[in-house]
């Protein structure tokens, strides 16, 4: 992690990397490794992190804010109010569980319907590639939407999940971003007096989330990803199989590959990148025609009336469709999918039971 966030850091030109009290001890090994750069500062509460994103972000200004999703919920309403102002922040929010600072009954999901852009991420791979993604939306394309990357683990591995071993490829797609603000000239108080009094349609949200749409998959294929016209990228694909999983949550690197075989037939397994907007085009045409489907999410927060993920995928399932959808919820605190979660789920769709 401490690659990642030094390499972000430097190719996106940050002015300050925030860290909450639940990541502070990442802040601390990170400061002394950069031998007290003031770069690297911890935030004393989420509170605090996302208003001095904000600020810096009104300065025409750079700051990545890392915490756990847990610290997100006492920030709710700034998050609406971050949203409403297009203030184009990124966090990268860490979904596994941090011991007492855990808070077992609050899903990251509760989030979704705040207008922020959501990244669901695993490896150390996918959450560098989000992060640039969310700054060339912000640079490249000036939409001005806040960004949430959602890393399920930290540290690659641990008692809970599966190691994760990868050969992290920091290549910079933000080449250039750095030298293109380093360029800009400081206005004169009449160009900035001038700019104030130009009329101009103010965004919108709907209208930004227009352009995001658009915009994603070729900034999606300029990180390296592939995907169909039209359509974002997703892990995994349905292959010779008559049944699937589709989850927000990582499953063991084969099974996304390969799928899973049992006595029942393949089983494919697909997770989205991003949930929002959901890659959802792509998946409804793999899943169609299939016999049975299994929706896995993490639990929802109390007061949350139906798992929302599940909810958009059968809006979406044609009319004619033959396929069997179930839906499976896991506990907050698991932030992965085991070999053994994933032979229970696709053996209970079997033959549509």
């Amino acid at each position: 992690m401490q690659d990642l966030l030094t390499a972000i850091a430097k190719q996106a030109g940050l002015d300050r990397v925030l860290f909450t009290p639940a990541v502070k001890q990442l802040y601390f090994e990170m400061a002394v490794a950069s031998g007290g750069v003031t770069q690297f500062k911890h935030a004393d509460s989420t509170r605090n992190g996302l208003s001095y994103a904000a600020d810096k972000a009104d300065d025409k200004k750079r700051a990545l804010l890392f915490c756990a999703y847990q610290e997100l919920f006492t920030a709710y309403d700034q998050f609406i109010q971050m949203s409403r102002d297009m203030v184009p922040v990124v966090i990268l929010v860490l979904r596994d569980e941090l011991g007492r600072q855990s808070l077992p009954n609050v899903s990251p999901l509760f989030l979704r319907d705040t207008a922020w852009i959501q990244f669901w991420t695993h490896t150390y791979q996918e959450a560098y590639d989000h992060l640039c993604l969310g700054y060339l939306l912000h640079e490249e394309r000036k939409i001005r939407l806040p960004v949430m990357v959602m890393q399920s683990c930290m540290d690659g591995g641990g008692e809970r999940t599966f190691r994760v071993r990868e050969e992290l490829n920091l290549g910079s797609p933000l080449k250039g971003l750095e030298s293109a603000r380093a360029g800009q000239l400081k206005m004169t108080f009449e160009e900035a007096f001038a700019r104030m009094e130009r009329k101009k349609e103010p965004p919108s949200l709907p209208g930004s989330y227009r352009q995001l749409i658009a915009a994603l998959p070729d900034l999606y294929k300029q990180c390296g990803y592939e995907a169909k016209e039209d359509s974002l990228p997703v892990a995994g694909k349905v292959n010779k199989a008559n049944r699937a999983i589709v989850s927000l949550l990582p499953a063991p690197a084969d099974i996304e590959q390969n799928g899973y075989d049992s006595s029942g037939g393949k089983c494919a397994f697909i997770r989205p990148l991003c949930y929002r907007p959901l890659a959802i085009r792509d998946i409804i045409n793999q899943v169609a025609e299939l016999e049975a489907l299994a929706v896995v999410e993490p639990e929802v927060s109390p007061g949350v009336l139906q798992p929302p993920f599940l909810g958009e995928i059968a809006a979406m399932i044609p009319a004619g469709s033959k396929v069997h959808l179930r839906a499976f919820t896991i506990p907050t605190e698991k932030t992965v999918l085991t070999e053994d979660d994933i032979a229970r789920i696709a053996d209970s769709i079997t033959d549509g039971a």
